[in-house]
């Protein structure tokens, strides 16, 4: 553990703690490695354990943390905050605190926060990648306001109370930019963007407290990746609602997500829509299909035999044909 930083004290960060298989992806020498552990390490800890991987055929490290929890200290945190605001180009002087499992950037200037809230979603994507699960708020004070350094604070005894003056940029969801999924770019800013629903995965963080959903929509044409978060019971239970096969309007902004080396999308918010990718048979007189094959012919078939039952009934065909290879096999469950 020494050749990559790790010191005797500091083993005990990885106790009960697990490495994934490295992965090693040509051409462009990039070695991701991914740690599961129970605590968020300290920012001078991952430099360390990062710098320590390098190999002379290594051209990037991809080094990313996934915790339970995290205790870290205000300093340790804006250790991995200030190259996340460079990258972003998000200058930022003043103070930051810890509250209610967000971090507050306390700002004195209106347009200062107007950025900040804007890539609220886009820094706490990127800190999650640290193994920091904190969700991102502003919170206006005076100019004259002395703010003292405290130790963060103990969440376990405390009702948590909504804070009002906590405040994100929004705008009307009309007045996103229509895009196809195509065409796509990342940076792109307040777009709209129609697909079906293919693909859910639901994950619970920051000890359980906080639903991150990814869902996955296409519009036959292309397909994305889109990403949000639920605090609350009621926002989770609605975001649980959503079933794939559902069309919807999705508004947000486009970004790169460099681990998963792909643009997704970061949600401001989702609507139901007609889903205008279905086909209908209007003709008059109903073809009958002689040679159909289900899932159980490898390589030839997709669908479910009960998938192909109810298109046929929806487009009013009377009867189909099931030609799996060897064998009658697709029978219903």
């Amino acid at each position: 553990m020494e050749s990559i930083g790790i010191t005797i004290q500091d083993r005990h960060h990885f106790l009960d703690g697990t490495i994934d298989t490295p992965v090693y992806r040509l051409p462009s020498g990039t070695l991701r490695v991914q740690l599961r552990l129970r605590k968020a390490i300290p920012f001078d800890l991952y430099q360390r354990i990062k710098a320590g991987l390098h190999q002379p055929q290594v051209k990037e490290i991809e080094l990313a943390v996934s915790s339970e929890s995290c205790d870290l200290s205000i300093n340790e945190i804006q250790q991995y905050l200030k190259p996340i605001l460079e990258e972003l180009n998000l200058p930022f002087h003043g103070s930051i605190i810890l509250e209610h499992e967000a971090i507050n950037f306390l700002c004195t200037d209106e347009n200062q926060e107007e950025l900040l809230a804007d890539g609220a979603d886009e820094i706490a994507s990127r800190l999650i990648i640290y193994g920091i699960p904190y969700s991102i708020a502003t919170k206006r004070i005076s100019a004259n306001v002395k703010i003292e350094e405290v130790s963060r604070p103990q969440t376990s005894h405390q009702t948590f109370q909504p804070q009002q003056n906590y405040r994100r940029k929004s705008g009307k969801l009309e007045d996103y930019t229509p895009v196809l999924l195509k065409n796509i770019t990342d940076g792109m800013e307040n777009i709209r963007v129609k697909g079906k629903i293919f693909q859910i995965d639901n994950q619970m963080i920051k000890s359980n407290t906080t639903l991150r959903q990814t869902i996955y929509i296409h519009d036959e044409d292309d397909a994305i990746s889109c990403l949000r978060f639920a605090e609350d019971d009621a926002d989770q239970t609605r975001f649980n609602e959503l079933k794939t096969g559902i069309a919807i309007e999705v508004f947000g902004n486009a970004r790169y997500d460099k681990y998963a080396r792909d643009i997704n999308m970061s949600l401001k918010d989702i609507q139901v829509v007609a889903d205008w990718m279905k086909r209908e048979d209007n003709a008059p007189e109903k073809r009958i299909e002689f040679h159909l094959h289900t899932k159980m012919s490898e390589m030839d078939g997709v669908s479910t035999i009960e998938e192909y039952i109810q298109q046929a009934m929806d487009w009013g065909h009377e009867a189909i044909a099931i030609s799996d290879h060897i064998g009658v096999q697709a029978f219903p469950k």
